[in-house]
């Protein structure tokens, strides 16, 4: 019971405090640790919370991905920062499954995660107001773009869940405000692949959600006040933040352009090709982009201009690299279930936790169309554990979670 109990709150703290960097939630993560040795001293087993075909590809991607890693960098430390992307990832999805299965803990997890939203949002609005152009908590603008992604259905349909629908116009005013701040923090991120993937799963929530019509309704109406009076008193600060607004719109419509349409990253993808076609089954190994980027890029396309980049830019090229495509595989299966699972849920849950499912169920499928421009492993020290945590809890067994 005690071991149980620090496994959780370990789990809580880390994803509280996940927005801030890695040192706190490996703190959280030593809780689990020990809360999971006391429960090997006393002989507790701990239950299977993945389907026997789940478990399998992730134990088939920790043995491919050490392999091919190991071969690819044969050098303990190097084989250790790059393999330990992968670790973390199994990690956090199974700790989530494993916590998750009570509803207890989801009510806890629910009003965590939400906790985490108002006090990154109110930090990073605070600097925000310092520097206009600037990222909040987030070291750039495609953090920021990412972590707005990951909380953009939950931050809009948990006020309007079963279990949270408040008689105070207080608290009623505070969840639209928190809403309206996630919609504003997504616009000033001017990051393309957030607001592509974000308006497309707006229309799922527009669909299910009256709460959800009636705050874009009036983001909408004072996104175009504050166009009016920002134009009109031509103040400087708006001035810049509409320039740099104008040049992202610009930037979004230029399909005659696709080097402009990508930020480049069209020619970060030509040398991704070839070290995929170079090394189509095993990958480089994990971590291994940046190292192999220029020397691919001398042997094929000496001409490309872009100096370095630290990945790919896009999930499913950094997936091959990493790991070839079998690891492509495994994780598009992964994905697959998860989606499956959580639209089955949704369909047949409890009404209590139906706004829950489809939260998870839009998430994932708002993060695998974000991945054709970024990847949420290359954000592994701050927002990835976010979507580890969804996709875990969406990947629970039949029997566990909170579906009756």
């Amino acid at each position: 019971m005690v071991a149980d109990r620090i496994i959780e709150f370990g789990f809580l703290w880390s994803l509280f405090w996940s927005p801030w960097g890695p040192v706190p939630r490996y703190l959280g993560w030593l809780l689990v640790f020990i809360g999971l040795a006391l429960k090997a001293i006393k002989r507790e087993s701990l239950p299977a919370v993945f389907d026997r075909s789940v478990s399998f590809v992730f134990i088939a991607l920790l043995i491919w991905g050490g392999v091919v890693t190991w071969f690819a960098k044969n050098d303990f430390a190097l084989w250790g920062r790059g393999y330990s992307m992968l670790v973390e990832f199994v990690f956090a999805c199974w700790l989530a499954a494993y916590v998750l299965r009570k509803e207890k803990n989801v009510n806890r997890w629910v009003h965590v995660w939400y906790m985490t939203v108002i006090v990154t949002m109110a930090f990073s609005f605070f600097k925000i107001a310092q520097n206009p152009l600037g990222e909040g908590v987030y070291s750039n603008i495609n953090s920021l773009g990412l972590y707005v992604c990951l909380i953009f259905p939950f931050a809009l349909l948990y006020p309007g869940s079963a279990n949270m629908v408040e008689k105070s116009h207080i608290k009623s005013f505070g969840y639209i405000a928190v809403s309206i701040l996630v919609f504003i923090a997504l616009i000033i991120s001017f990051t393309t692949a957030a607001w592509m993937a974000c308006v497309f799963s707006l229309f799922f929530l527009l669909y299910y959600s009256k709460r959800v019509r009636k705050i874009t309704a009036l983001f909408i109406l004072i996104f175009i006040c504050v166009a009016l009076v920002g134009h009109v008193t031509a103040d400087s600060t708006f001035k810049k933040v509409f320039h740099r607004f104008s040049k992202e719109v610009q930037q979004i419509t230029s399909f005659h352009d696709i080097s402009h349409l990508t930020t480049n990253r069209s020619d970060i993808w030509q040398v991704a090709y070839y070290m995929v076609k170079e090394k189509p089954i095993t990958g480089w190994g994990w971590g291994r982009f940046r190292e192999e980027f220029q020397e691919v890029k001398k042997r094929y396309v000496p001409e490309n201009h872009i100096k370095e980049a630290p990945d790919a830019h896009n999930m499913y090229l950094n997936l091959l690299i990493y790991g070839g495509i079998p690891t492509l595989i495994g994780m598009l299966y992964l994905f697959g279930v998860a989606l499956k699972k959580g639209f089955q849920r949704f369909k047949t849950g409890a009404d209590k936790w139906r706004w829950l499912f489809l939260v998870c169920w839009v998430t994932i499928l708002l993060i695998l169309l974000y991945s054709i421009g970024g990847d949420v492993f290359s954000f592994r020290y701050k927002a990835a554990v976010l979507f580890w945590t969804v996709l875990g809890f969406s990947l629970q067994r039949e029997n566990y979670g909170i579906e009756s």
